[in-house]
């Protein structure tokens, strides 16, 4: 995708927006979520005692580590090594800033398609 948008600043700005919405539509599934479980609302949503056993509470599980995953990606993005000029080789900080980002968005990906089959089937 960054080679199709022409890289640079046009990457970045493309990567961010689909971040937000993607953080949009993370939201909104939560939302759904504490909806469904009713009156109870999101301070028991996710408090571990009132979890149920099985698929259920796995999916709560996982949507709470989904959460918290996708709010330290874009920390992540504030506090990544500064890119090298022209001409200069990234530093090792910058290529495993890089590789551990990517590797967290791919397993966010997975994860979340995950979570999204498993919240449709307890509907």
């Amino acid at each position: 995708w960054r080679r199709a948008l022409g890289g640079g600043r046009r990457w970045l700005k493309a990567h961010i927006a689909a971040q937000v919405c993607g953080l949009a539509a993370s939201l909104a599934g939560l939302a759904v979520g504490v909806y469904v479980v009713g009156d109870r609302g999101l301070a028991t949503h996710f408090r571990p005692n009132e979890w149920e056993g099985g698929f259920a509470g796995s999916h709560r599980g996982l949507g709470l580590a989904l959460c918290v995953l996708l709010a330290l990606q874009p920390v992540a993005g504030l506090l990544r090594p500064a890119a090298p000029l022209a001409g200069e080789r990234r530093s090792g900080a910058r290529r495993a800033w890089e590789a551990a980002h990517k590797a967290g968005g791919y397993c966010l990906l997975a994860l979340g398609a995950v979570q999204a089959v498993s919240g449709h089937a307890l509907l």
